[in-house]
């Protein structure tokens, strides 16, 4: 019984992709692990405080950069993988708008290098970040677009060839430059690292045809514009959310405790978002094209519980695991000015799972582009994190910051189960079709 239950869920598409997917993630996680530990000990809590700034910046920045568009590309080439004309419109209109946006965003950061430094980091000594930054991203959007059209064509091999070659490269880069220049050289490795990245996956897809000029700048379709940016507003505020909610809290435990709190704080994030980053690749690169692919409730409600059956375990084991072994962790990957980090890992990894419940329902309002209710429950959640964080931070201090994180996701995860009721729950009229 149990082998033909072990053989069944190997021979499931989202398994091997999983698998696949942790093998991958585990080495981004052993090279996110020296590159945290040589940013650690170099420059302390504060100055990973100001990566995590710096680090959430970026993101929003990627976003605006594609215009936000990736998650629609994705699932339009997915969509009609087999229909040449039709894909191709997609990739050449996100193409145009990836390039357009790239360029205009590169200008806002290189000719407000000066006030973004003083208003991102807090200091006026970094506007050459800024201007680096400015300098970089075009390629930094096109890495994103390349990925997101082979996540569409489901080829997963070759994206997790360049995410591997990727990884290698990005950790040589953050060592050397935050050994050789401190805080600078660690502040230049997040803003450049999508950037050598780019040039690590293009040799992985120069041969598809897709990628060749001619069939990338072609005459743009309006209505593939159109459709595209519909899920823009939908990506955009989802990338603005995470990051702006996590720069406002982090800017709170700055003013209200100090510097090195914010370090600490940002310490236990930086874990869960190693761990968490194996539920993330299988879900972008799996769950979310065949979602889109799918159009019948009963097929919808099974592919969405299978994804909770491969996820659940994995997260409460990874829970438990770090929660037993904080202490070494701490140890192995910081450095003793850390400590503090062990009495927030409970609350911490509590939220994490109560996170990744809720991104499985998410992913459903992304692939049926469900643009309203996308929007209210993204204000819902930014609103619960900050409101039950600076409350909780007011009360218990440092750790209150983890409780508002596990309060607003666990808020947002039951409101989802509500919305989502029908896909969840097979009515007593309905049929059994699976």
């Amino acid at each position: 019984m149990i082998f033909n239950r072990i053989k069944a869920m190997m021979a499931l598409e989202s398994f091997r992709v999983s698998v696949s997917g942790a093998f991958v993630t585990a080495f981004k996680m052993l090279t996110g692990f020296i590159s945290l530990k040589v940013v650690a000990s170099l420059i302390g809590p504060a100055g990973v405080a100001l990566i995590g700034q710096l680090n959430n910046f970026t993101t929003v920045l990627l976003q605006l950069a594609n215009g936000g568009i990736t998650v629609g590309l994705t699932k339009y080439v997915s969509e009609f993988s087999n229909e040449k004309e039709k894909y191709a419109k997609y990739i050449t209109a996100a193409c145009y708008i990836t390039l357009v946006a790239s360029v205009v965003v590169s200008l806002v950061l290189i000719f407000g290098a000066s006030f973004l430094s003083e208003k991102v980091l807090g200091s006026n000594q970094y506007p050459f970040v800024f201007l680096v930054f400015g300098l970089s991203l075009v390629f930094y959007a096109l890495n994103a677009f390349v990925l997101a059209v082979s996540n569409g064509f489901k080829e997963y091999r070759v994206f997790f060839l360049s995410n591997l070659v990727g990884s290698i490269f990005g950790l040589v880069f953050t060592v050397i430059l935050t050994y050789r220049f401190g805080i600078n050289g660690a502040l230049i490795s997040v803003v450049t690292y999508q950037s050598i990245a780019f040039l690590c996956t293009i040799p992985f897809f120069l041969k598809h045809s897709w990628l060749k000029p001619k069939a990338v700048f072609t005459a743009i379709d309006k209505p593939a514009v159109r459709q595209l940016f519909s899920f823009s507003l939908m990506a955009l505020v989802a990338a603005i959310n995470g990051p702006l909610n996590q720069m406002f809290i982090r800017n709170y435990i700055i003013n209200h405790e100090s510097l090195n709190d914010a370090g600490i704080w940002e310490g236990v994030n930086r874990i869960s978002n190693m761990y968490l980053y194996v539920v993330m690749t299988a879900l972008s690169i799996y769950f979310l094209p065949k979602l889109a692919a799918l159009s019948e409730k009963a097929a919808i409600r099974k592919e969405i519980f299978n994804t909770y059956k491969m996820i659940m375990p994995f997260l409460l084991i990874g829970a438990v695991c770090i929660y037993v072994f904080r202490g070494l962790i701490i140890k192995v990957l910081f450095t003793p000015a850390f400590e503090p980090m062990n009495g927030l890992f409970p609350y911490q990894l509590t939220g994490d799972i109560c996170k990744m419940a809720g991104w499985v329902l998410g992913y459903l309002m992304l692939a049926k582009a469900m643009t309203k209710t996308y929007l209210v429950m993204e204000v819902i959640s930014f609103s619960c994190q900050i409101g039950f964080s600076i409350l909780f931070l007011n009360i218990f201090g440092l750790k209150g910051a983890p409780i508002g994180y596990t309060l607003g996701h666990l808020t947002y995860f039951l409101l989802l189960v509500i919305i989502f009721r029908d896909y969840l729950f097979r009515s007593k009229n309905q049929v059994t079709t699976n």
